[in-house]
Order: structure tokens, then sequence, then C-alpha cells
């Protein structure tokens, strides 16, 4: 475990980020009009950034 384990998890949460970065804006750009995907929109980015932040 330890340096390696951590190494292994931070890739891993950076390639879940970015696809959900791509995600949210396949949704964005599809449902601009849609008042409910920017809560979701908004409720995710204070996810991913929360989780950056205790993570990072």
């Amino acid at each position: 475990m330890g340096i390696q384990y951590i190494a292994i998890h931070r890739s891993h949460f950076r390639l879940q980020q970015e696809m959900a970065m791509q995600m949210l804006k396949q949704t964005v750009w599809t449902s601009l009009n849609n008042a409910d995907a920017w809560v979701v929109c908004i409720g995710v980015m204070s996810c991913v950034g929360l989780a950056t932040g205790l993570l990072g």
C-alpha cells in the first residue's frame, strides 16, 4: 500500500473527473434550456469541487 496506492487512487480519481466533465459538457449542451439540467450541473460541480478540495 502506501505511496503507490495513493498514486493509483489519484490517477483513477482524475480519470473519473475527466469522464464527469465530458458528461457534464454533453448534458449542458444537449439541454441548455432545461432548468433541471442546470440544477444537476451545479450539484455535480459542487460535489466535484468539494471532493477536489478534500482530496487535493
